[in-house]
């Protein structure tokens, strides 16, 4: 059950960073500057999914990223299949993508060691306190 249940917040972080970055990229991006940038601005929506959620979550946002991408491009312009040209930029965001993830997992995964090894350190101190007062104690007797 506990797999599930991260599994169902990994697929939550991406499908809320996805959804917000869309509300923004149209209303913002779109309507107040002009600007259409339907696969580039999804890349927010990959570094928030993987800052919260680790590899797989930023993954499952580069994907929904980047279908979304593609249902914008092609409901905005009306085509029925993606030209070649764009179809680079979906592959372009979704190897930045992947090395966004990537990069977040080290990180997270470093963070991880090193409050593991700061735990050893701690008991280490402790176990080191306990037999210098032992040892103090021995020696007052």
């Amino acid at each position: 059950m506990g797999h599930f249940k991260s599994l169902l917040r990994s697929f939550l972080i991406a499908l809320a960073a996805v959804a917000c970055v869309e509300v923004i990229r149209r209303f913002a991006m779109e309507n107040l500057l002009g600007v259409s940038a339907p696969l580039m601005s999804f890349v927010v929506a990959v570094i928030v999914a993987a800052w919260f959620g680790g590899l797989a979550t930023g993954l499952l946002a580069t994907l929904l990223g980047a279908a979304a991408g593609v249902f914008v491009f092609v409901t905005s312009r009306e085509v029925s299949s993606v030209p070649a040209n764009f179809q680079v930029r979906i592959l372009t965001f979704m190897v930045i993508g992947a090395l966004i993830s990537w990069c977040f997992e080290s990180v997270r995964a470093t963070r991880r060691r090193m409050e593991g090894r700061q735990q050893e350190l701690e008991h280490e101190v402790r176990e080191r306190r306990k037999a210098e007062d032992a040892e103090r104690e021995r020696r007052e007797d």
